[in-house]
């Protein structure tokens, strides 16, 4: 009960403790943006003509009660209201968390901002980065995604809609981009909204609205004074149909910057904001001077739709455009397929439309937007943004690769356009990223545009391995990556502290990188204690080399070694290392990292493929284990690790059979005899012997091999019976046929099976009579035949000497007359039983047994003679003798305790 107590009140404080630090991180931030996130009022209060008495409205369309108390000028019913003078900046009064009511898929917990429309001017540029980064701790993104298009109007089909939805959300995931839009409940908006929610991960994908404050439906409701008193941290905002000329916010973007201009209903005061935002995030994630990458990806739409994709295409970045949505898009399209290029004056070139052409499009612009009056503008936007045609891609759903592909081309055509080093490294790292190696062959490879360095290969290999792209390694194999230029012992180290967290190989590197990060600190305590340094005290952080042969040699039982598994000080020494045949020490690290394809391609260019097909086989058998006795309750990883294995010991197989139906016997009996160095001197056969590959092991070859190492140099042919009585009857050995000669020696020749040799060329090679005495008696199964006999010899007479024992009486005594207990005399039975247990020490000495136990076996059988020899050796011992069951109880032990020790 106490225990209980005690867990209660320690949950309990830890609540406290958690609940006190959220309480600190908020009014730190609520400080922090009062003092640099301002907003715009309207302080200057001029009269609308037509404005009713009790409530009058202003000319930035707010009522007067609406207005800042104490702050605001009445103003002369004439005067000029004019945004720039009449409005000021004043400290921000709603921003926060925010959570959705009424409706069910809403992000927990989204932030907002309200935020005036000077922001997006470089001198608050930095206030925007320390938001952004420190207090939303947003992850970097590898893509920014502008997302542009109808709201209100919005009439797209349900195929469009899903195409456009499926691979915004496959190119968003594969690239941990951040998506951009209006942040409204309609249209476009709502559609990436909708995709978001029924995204299943643990990572939501950042997804910023920016739209307008004063056209937010029931703004006030975000007010920090107006939060309920139940919930002072979070604000509450309904989603419900707005009132016409205002929007209601999407519940599943997880930010909301609503931009401020200090009036109500004023269309189009994101848009400078919006632009300026995706500049600075492009600026804030740039490496190696080159911006991070960006696409506006345009769905239908309207005379704005086109005004972003303007500005996009201005500040450098690409433009996806969906055919068949409609509206702006479909006149966009046309304009593309319709247009030509001439040349101006001083060689500048620009695209016109024909007259036929321009008809039409201004027929599809009368369709559209005939209300609005505004033929002549859209016309002469939409031929701007044709002069930017290597940057615009248009997509169809018609076309055979899904929009994430076509996102990617937008990406790889506009790098092409203008080659730069660093721009192709990281649009090649992107196209890496999400996968598509169809793209890097087509815009990148084929073209030359750009040659990669070997160092520059060598990074997008390392790359492509940590991303466990095996298409990429592929490609950049074929391209002319070299791996043994590519890995050196530091980049294998580099590459196991890369592994998938998930896997089983991470774990048990990390185990035993823990275990010696426990033993340093134990000894940098000691050298504490002892007065040294502790600033020379290297403790151990990461996977080294060593816990990799560690690791190795546990799955391996012990029986690899390898350079991995040198001292620190060889460290340096052990870097200058090149491998010469490094696939097979990718492949085993692919196993490690449980990426099946890659170390199936590592396996195929490997020079030791039987080997290491084995070594694969037994690691993921290891893995399987160790996730049973984790306990971690997967069933897809466990058939995952367990199909791998079979593949691996299969494909061994495989070649195995190969060899053993397409080469000379001797030939692949080599291939199982030779010493491998890359596998710590050890041969084929010894190799599945340790990892327990059963299905190898059964193998056809395998247990060939088998038979002529059991049969030693006896003819394979020779009959087990006629063994047997070879053995008991000594002269039969010198009629059998042997396969060796005395100039010739077992382990240099293995001769054809006897099935196909020929038997005069057998009995030339027959060795001289003593010659074959030897050779019959090294077999083997010979030897194994003896000690059969010898056993069964030795059982027999134990038998003999519990059941009919051979009683010498002394001479003047009866036999239980005087009811002493007669004596017994050591004859040769006993001798032979004492040197048949005897004669088990060189074996157990030659299996390292411990010295200790060596000495209580010793004992024991000095114990059993002097008993046995009844005082005859020492006659003071001739009262301490032994009944005949107590005999045989030192005899059983003798012989248990040799078996119990083995």
């Amino acid at each position: 009960m106490t225990k209980r107590l005690d867990i209660v009140q320690d949950l309990q404080l830890a609540a406290i403790e958690a609940a006190m630090k959220r309480y600190i991180l908020q009014k730190s931030f609520d400080d922090w943006v009062k003092k640099n996130i301002e907003v715009r009022e309207c302080v200057k209060f001029v009269k609308k003509a037509d404005a009713v008495d009790n409530d009058p409205i202003c000319y930035c369309r707010n009522k007067r009660s609406d207005h800042l108390r104490g702050r605001t000028i009445e103003m002369p019913d004439a005067s000029t209201w004019v945004q720039r003078d009449n409005t000021e900046r004043t400290e921000n009064t709603a921003f926060g968390k925010i959570m959705f009511e009424n409706v069910e898929q809403s992000i927990d917990e989204a932030q907002y901002m309200r935020i005036a429309v000077d922001y997006g001017n470089s001198p608050y540029k930095e206030k925007l980065n320390t938001l952004i980064k420190d207090f939303w701790k947003l992850d970097p993104p590898g893509l920014l995604i502008s997302v542009s298009g109808g709201a209100k109007s919005f009439n797209v089909s349900q195929d469009i809609c899903a195409s456009f939805q499926q691979g915004l959300l496959n190119a968003a995931k594969s690239t941990d981009a951040w998506i951009i839009t209006g942040g409204q409940y309609c249209g476009v908006m709502k559609l990436v909204g909708d995709v978001i929610a029924r995204t299943v991960s643990k990572r939501r994908i950042p997804t910023i609205g920016i739209g307008n404050w004063g056209k937010t439906w029931k703004n006030h409701k975000l007010l920090i004074e107006n939060r309920r008193s139940d919930a002072p941290d979070i604000t509450y905002y309904p989603v419900e149909e707005p009132a016409k000329g205002f929007a209601t916010l999407d519940p599943n973007h997880t930010h909301h910057f609503l931009v401020d201009d200090g009036t109500t209903g004023n269309d189009g005061i994101e848009y400078s904001f919006r632009a300026a935002l995706e500049m600075l995030i492009c600026e804030m994630h740039k490496i190696e001077n080159v911006r991070l990458p960006m696409v506006c990806i345009m769905v239908e739409g309207g005379m704005r739709s086109l005004e972003i994709a303007k500005g996009t295409l201005e500040n450098g970045n690409t433009l996806v455009v969906l055919k068949g949505s409609g509206r702006a898009s479909d006149i966009l399209c046309y304009c593309f397929e319709n247009s030509i290029e001439i040349e101006k004056d001083g060689g500048k070139k620009e695209r016109i439309l024909p007259s036929e052409s321009e008809k039409e499009i201004k027929r599809l612009i009368q369709k559209d937007f005939g209300k609005y009056n505004i033929e002549k503008e859209m016309v002469e936007l939409v031929l701007k943004i044709s002069n930017y045609r290597d940057f615009v891609t248009i997509f169809s759903i018609h076309n055979p690769e899904p929009l994430d592909f076509y996102i990617l081309s937008s990406l790889m055509s506009s790098a092409n356009a203008n080659v730069m080093a660093a721009a192709k490294m990281r649009q090649m790292r992107l196209a890496i990223t999400w996968g598509h190696a169809k793209i890097a062959r087509e815009f990148i490879f084929s073209q030359k545009l750009y040659k990669f360095s070997a160092d520059e290969l060598n990074q997008l290999m390392f790359f492509s391995i940590t991303k466990q792209r095996t298409d990429f390694v592929k490609l950049l194999i074929d391209y002319g990556c070299d791996l043994k230029q590519f890995l050196n012992a530091e980049t294998l180290e580099r590459l196991y502290n890369s592994l998938n967290k998930k896997s089983g190989g991470y774990r048990l590197l990390m185990e035993k990188a823990n275990r010696k990060r426990q033993k340093s600190r134990y000894d940098t305590l000691r050298n504490v204690e002892d007065g040294i340094d502790t600033d020379k005290s290297k403790v151990p952080h990461r996977i080294e080399l060593s816990d990799v042969g560690s690791l190795l040699g546990r799955i391996m039982q012990g029986s690899y070694t390898s350079f991995f598994n040198k001292k620190k000080h060889e460290k340096t020494a052990t870097f200058d290392v090149i491998f010469q045949n490094p696939f097979d020490l990718m492949a085993i690290y692919c196993c490690l990292d449980n990426c099946q394809d890659m170390a199936l391609l590592f396996w195929e260019k490997s020079r030791t493929p039987m080997a290491t097909g084995i070594i694969a086989h037994r690691i993921y058998n290891f893995l399987d284990m160790m996730e049973a006795k984790w306990a971690r309750m997967d069933e897809e990883m466990t058939e995952q690790l367990e199909n791998a294995a079979s593949q691996f010991e299969m494909l061994s197989c495989n070649l195995m059979t190969m060899c053993y139906h397409n080469y000379e016997k001797k030939e692949w009996v080599n291939i199982l005899e030779v010493k491998m160095v890359d596998w710590g001197n050890l041969s084929l056969f010894e190799v599945a012997q340790i990892t327990n590959a059963k299905n190898f092991l059964s193998h056809a070859a395998y247990q060939s091999y088998l038979t002529d190492i059991w049969m030693g140099d006896i003819h394979q042919s020779t009959p087990f019976f006629l063994l047997v009585l070879a053995t008991i009857i000594p002269p039969i050995p010198v009629f059998l046929n042997y396969t060796t000669n005395s100039n010739s020696n077992k382990s240099n020749e293995i001769l054809r099976d006897a099935s196909v040799a020929d038997k005069d060329d057998i009995k030339r090679k027959q060795p001289n009579i003593l010659k074959r005495f030897k050779l019959f008696y090294t077999s083997p199964a010979v030897k194994f035949i003896l000690n059969c006999i010898f056993y069964l010899f030795f059982l027999g007479l134990y038998i003999c000497r519990l059941l009919a024992p051979n009683v010498c009486m002394e001479m003047g005594d009866d036999s239980g007359t005087n009811g002493d207990t007669p004596e017994y005399m050591i004859d040769w039975i006993d001798y032979y039983l004492i040197i048949f247990v005897g004669s088990t020490i060189p074996i157990e000495i030659s299996q390292k047994v411990s010295c200790l136990a060596m000495l209580l076996l010793l004992l024991m059988c000095y114990t059993c003679y002097i008993h046995m020899c009844n005082g005859k050796t020492c006659p003071n011992l001739s009262n301490n003798t032994l009944t005949r069951v107590e005999q045989s109880h030192v005899f059983l032990a003798a012989r248990a305790l040799i078996y119990y020790i083995s």
